[in-house]
């Protein structure tokens, strides 16, 4: 028998070959295993954390949950694997909701557990609405925004003993009961000339926005503001190409939370809002090193906030100049005419037609010229 190039060889000579082929294939892979094993080693798993990077923060604080030295799929499934997406239960790709997937650990019946939470129903809670789940600078790895009374463990200050395995209140209601302490908040609402209409209509409403106890968010947010004011204002953003900067960010940029002396809750007029930023402060927000403070002191925007930010030369009374030198910025109605408002022109918070935002939806300001100077 013969393959190309080779030739057949007699039965002994053949079977020298083969045991000299086997022994030096042997001493060659005993040669590459130390190799290849350390190679195994250093192939390490997918850093969750290197895109995770609050969680990151989380773990290099004082107090770690033990469960992260567990890994990741500890609590949460692969969100790359499109099935093990589809699997999971809670928030952020949890295996289970919560507090069952922090019970496949900590006993919720333990005595320990229970006399620390005073009797409290905490069995049913969210466990993240008071301890952070990755890490803590915290004891118990309480969450860094904890509210006073909850800081110093005074639960009677706000429950009464449960009832039926639920939270009873001190008060009829949650505003009721936070204004008891937050009193400054409750004369704002009251003497200004519009309030949040969530605050208008449930009188429960103070904890939708709010932790009660503990929150890793300045005021006790639940989420951040742009995703918390989302929830209820989704319709403003959604199925649009081009938005507003400050609403992915933080719309207390321009609104106030609770109340305000201005429609819809601004810092401030509709032109004197958006000149705020793109007026005479804008060079300083773009190029400053320091915060910037606007409308008298209500926002504090953090150095070179907007970057890419568009500056408006108006006329010094602010009232003509854009989009050319003698072009009306601002007038009030009259003969039938509507006020001219930077709203006018431009939608606040999201558009589709082009980053200029225009009300026509258009890429090109055509249409919205012939609807004040005719065709």
């Amino acid at each position: 028998m013969t393959w190309l190039g080779y030739r057949k060889l007699p039965v002994p000579a053949l079977g020298c070959t083969i045991l000299a082929a086997i022994c030096f294939l042997s001493s060659v892979c005993a040669a590459q295993q130390p190799a290849a094993a350390e190679a195994k080693t250093e192939q390490k798993p997918v850093d969750c954390i290197k895109c995770h990077g609050p969680i990151a923060a989380a773990a290099a604080r004082k107090v770690k949950h033990p469960a992260m030295e567990g890994g990741c799929d500890s609590c949460h499934v692969n969100h790359r694997d499109q099935k093990a997406r589809a699997e999971a239960k809670g928030d952020h790709y949890l295996t289970d909701k919560q507090p069952a997937v922090c019970g496949g650990c900590h006993d919720v019946a333990e005595k320990k557990l229970l006399d620390t939470h005073k009797g409290q129903p905490f069995a049913t809670a969210e466990c993240s609405g008071c301890h952070n789940p990755h890490g803590s600078d915290q004891p118990k790895l309480i969450a860094e925004m904890a509210h006073s009374p909850f800081d110093a463990r005074a639960c009677d200050s706000c429950h009464k003993p449960p009832k039926d395995g639920k939270v009873v209140l001190n008060e009829s209601s949650t505003s009721k009961l936070c204004f008891g302490c937050h009193a400054d908040v409750e004369e704002r609402l009251k003497k200004a000339k519009f309030q949040h209409t969530l605050l208008k209509s449930d009188d429960n409403s103070c904890a939708d926005c709010h932790d009660p106890h503990a929150s890793g968010r300045k005021f006790g947010l639940r989420k951040p503001v742009a995703e918390l004011c989302s929830a209820c204002h989704s319709d403003l953003t959604d199925g649009k190409k081009f938005v507003h900067k400050p609403v992915t960010e933080s719309c207390t940029a321009c609104h106030n939370a609770h109340a305000s002396d201005f429609e819809k809750n601004t810092h401030a007029a509709v032109n004197d809002l958006c000149l705020g930023c793109h007026g005479p402060s804008a060079l300083k927000i773009v190029q400053g090193p320091e915060p910037v403070s606007l409308f008298g002191g209500k926002v504090a925007l953090p150095a070179k906030a907007y970057e890419d930010l568009s500056w408006l030369q108006l006329s010094n009374d602010g009232k003509l100049g854009h989009p050319y030198p003698q072009h009306p910025v601002s007038a009030p109605a009259s003969e039938g005419k509507a006020e001219i408002t930077c709203l006018s022109c431009h939608k606040p918070h999201a558009a589709n037609g082009s980053a200029k935002m225009l009300v026509t939806e258009t890429a090109r300001a055509d249409k919205l010229c012939i609807r004040c100077h005719g065709k």
